[in-house]
């Protein structure tokens, strides 16, 4: 027998950034009251001006990246802005690292040699993470037991803290994308975002609505929408994340492009009929099929114990 640690986490998308210019000028501790409780050419202080397109605007927060880091349209748009009349503030973006984006002052057309901070932070919206307790946990072990002990493998599942993250990296629904799932794990991980260890992520919502998990093997990570997922999503997906397995039935994706998974597996053709398969596709029907007759096919378990 094999054992294998699972570490999973709870998300939540949270907007925690600040200004990093003249907010507070009567100090009360409530930003932009009024017109006069605010100055864009100041430094937090309202005192100093800032002193050049150096300066950054937007104060990340403890997540350490700007919310909607990756739209760049947004942060050049004049929406959310304190003045109307003036150009939006300078969006500098990171290529290899666009979680580093940053907010830059503009020059002050109208006085050479003076700066504003016109974009105001986005306002804390209220994301919500699942509840998970630990005997939630247990009961997401016995699903990937009810699979993977076929094999010959035990999975022992740790429930860590919820983490607080700016998912949001490209629209702001507080719900994760595939896109800003890839996006995040480039923030920890660097690089190409792929994780060093396997890494669950249970969320409160996933877009689009109807996707009851995902599993990257590219990223080595798997996201499953709590609320939506079954006994079949949770092994389903570390099948994907963890042992690069894919769907044999050949059904079209979401997207409307044919899955041709099966070819990646090696199957000499697609296997729309194999009801008792654990990698079955969603997209095939699942709600009829009992989990507990799924089994791991010959193919599956010379790759799942390849990629042990």
């Amino acid at each position: 027998m094999k054992n294998y640690s699972l570490d999973i986490y709870t998300l939540r998308e949270v907007d925690d950034d600040l200004p990093n210019y003249c907010h507070d000028k009567d100090g009360n501790g409530t930003s932009f009251e009024s017109n006069a409780d605010f100055d864009i050419g100041l430094m937090p202080n309202c005192m100093d001006p800032i002193p050049s397109t150096e300066h950054i605007c937007i104060d990340p927060g403890p997540d350490g990246s700007i919310d909607l880091y990756f739209n760049k349209s947004y942060w050049e748009d004049k929406s959310h802005v304190n003045d109307s009349n003036r150009p939006p503030d300078i969006y500098n973006g990171n290529p290899m690292f666009p979680h580093l984006a940053r907010i830059n002052p503009s020059p002050d057309p109208s006085s050479p040699g003076h700066f504003y901070c016109n974009k105001k932070p986005r306002a804390s919206n209220n994301a919500t993470s699942p509840s998970v307790t630990n005997n939630d946990r247990a009961t997401i072990e016995g699903y990937m037991n009810q699979i993977y002990s076929q094999i010959g493998i035990t999975v022992d599942i740790n429930l860590l803290p919820e983490k607080l993250v700016n998912f949001d990296s490209r629209l702001e629904d507080n719900k994760l994308l595939t896109l800003e799932l890839s996006d995040y794990n480039t923030s920890v991980w660097g690089d190409d975002g792929e994780a060093q260890e396997l890494q669950l992520y249970l969320v409160d919502k996933y877009f689009p609505d109807y996707i009851k998990g995902v599993g990257l093997p590219e990223l080595n990570t798997a996201a499953v929408n709590y609320s939506l997922a079954t006994i079949h999503t949770y092994p389903h997906e570390i099948g994907h994340a963890r042992y690069d397995l894919y769907h044999p039935d050949g059904t079209e994706m979401s997207n409307g492009d044919p899955d041709v998974g099966w070819e990646k597996d090696r199957l000499k053709f697609p296997a729309p009929g194999d009801d008792r398969n654990f990698m079955r596709s969603g997209q095939s029907g699942l709600s009829s099929l009992n989990f507990y007759k799924f089994i791991v096919r010959q193919y599956q378990w010379e790759k799942i114990h390849a990629n042990h």
